[in-house]
């Protein structure tokens, strides 16, 4: 009966850390800058001692791409403080793609935000990531 509970505790830990909710990302933007490429822009709430890499693809789903943005330490010992994070980078998409499904990940690899939306065409008020950083309030 012992190693029953334990196997049930052992197989219920992993569900409950699944069902942690992710934070979302505010101001998702993505437009198109050219036929191979957008311009990415968010807001997450993340860690004070973090700073956010380069977006890369990590796989095309029909005309849904997936992209993770890996975060990086920038610190060894830091507090718990949540900040609001921005990014915004360039990213090469084909030209097929109409919409996103973006996830920050932390440090070891973990999903801590998530996000989905359109790709915007290109429009006059779409400027690549170096001219417009969505404003952390």
């Amino acid at each position: 009966m012992r190693h029953a509970t334990i196997a049930l505790v052992l197989m219920v830990l992993p569900t409950a850390a699944l069902a942690q909710d992710l934070a979302p990302l505010d101001e998702l933007k993505a437009c198109r800058l050219d036929p191979g490429s957008i311009s990415l822009a968010f807001i997450y709430e993340g860690g004070a001692c973090e700073q956010t890499g380069d977006a890369e693809v990590a796989h095309v789903d029909g005309d849904t791409v997936a992209i993770t943005v890996p975060t990086l330490a920038t610190a060894e010992i830091c507090t718990m403080q949540l900040v609001k994070v921005n990014f915004a980078g360039l990213v090469t998409v084909p030209e097929t793609a109409t919409r996103i499904d973006v996830q920050v990940l932390n440090p070891t690899g973990e999903v801590v935000a998530a996000g989905d939306g359109d790709i915007t065409p290109n429009t006059p008020d779409c400027l690549p990531p170096e001219a417009q950083v969505p404003a952390a309030q």
